[in-house]
């Protein structure tokens, strides 16, 4: 079975899932960013020698290599995805047994530690302080440009000239702000929305492992568990409980991470547990998996 036929073969993937937003989000900006160039070509009336020769350069430099940077991230999730899947075909054939180097511990102790429950939120404070500082920004660039509009069109007018080309310059000035803006917020909810598919909340019990993504909950029972794999393991952190993980048992699958895993500046998600009990009762998950499955962890993750 080829890596597509088997990306059909799976009933719920939620790598998959995280592959078309991305995509889909790469697709927006290329044509959030076309809009962008256009209103700035309306700004300067479709003459590029109002800009400074540097200027012209810059600007060409953006227009070219922008957006074959957005496709080429969307080649890119296409490529990493489709290698995910067929690393997992060649797992649930056999083809592929290599054992990830770190090994959860199997312990019957922990199942005195069940139901695991790992429950996450949205961490509001710095998400709304983001918004406040990007409105603020956008804010002191609009009072700005009033502030010149104001003195240039009262220069214009006791020179006897007319203020309506700078009326209309100032007007796409303003499209382009709320286009920025609403890129903005539309980032934030995009990556809202990515992160879910990434941590999702868990409970494992002694039956089996519940996670509950965008939509709907999934449930794999133990005894139907067919792999253990190590997904991803993030270059700056040696720490296993900060690495990505997926059991499935060939026709659905669960993947998780700690929320805390980003590379931002502060997490969109954290867990409404103490971080050091979340992380404690992250690593009594993985050794959890390991006893009731009694399947080695097996290294998934594309070096």
């Amino acid at each position: 079975m080829n890596s597509i036929s088997s990306a059909m073969a799976m009933r719920f993937d939620p790598s998959q899932r995280w592959k078309s937003l991305s995509v889909l989000w790469s697709v927006v900006q290329v044509f959030l960013f076309g809009v962008s160039i256009l209103l700035l070509l309306l700004m300067v009336s479709f003459n590029l020698q109002i800009l400074p020769e540097r200027g012209q350069i810059e600007f060409a430099f953006i227009v070219i290599v922008v957006p074959i940077l957005l496709i080429l991230s969307i080649v890119q999730a296409q490529r990493s995805y489709y290698q995910g899947v067929s690393r997992r075909q060649q797992i649930l054939s056999g083809e592929w047994q290599e054992r990830a180097q770190f090994q959860p511990a199997q312990n019957q102790d922990v199942l005195e530690s069940t139901p695991i429950w790992l429950g996450i939120r949205l961490n509001l404070a710095p998400i709304i302080l983001n918004f406040i500082l990007i409105l603020l920004c956008f804010g002191a660039i609009l009072l700005l440009l009033w502030s010149l509009y104001s003195t240039w069109a009262t220069l214009l007018n006791d020179y006897g000239g007319t203020a309506t080309a700078l009326d209309t310059w100032l007007r796409f000035v303003v499209l382009a702000i709320i286009l920025w803006v609403a890129w903005t917020a539309l980032g934030v909810f995009v990556n809202l929305r990515m992160r879910r598919w990434l941590c999702p909340e868990l409970e494992a019990t002694e039956e089996g492992l519940t996670a509950w993504y965008p939509g709907g909950e999934v449930i794999l029972l133990w005894g139907d568990v067919r792999y253990f794999a190590l997904v991803k393991q993030h270059k700056s952190s040696s720490d296993p409980n900060n690495w990505t993980y997926e059991i499935g048992d060939g026709e659905k699958s669960i993947r998780w991470q700690q929320p805390y895993v980003a590379k931002r500046m502060y997490s969109l998600y954290v867990s409404e547990l103490p971080r050091d009990q979340y992380e404690q009762e992250f690593a009594n998950l993985l050794s959890l998996i390991a006893t009731q499955t009694s399947r080695p962890l097996l290294d998934m993750h594309l070096k």
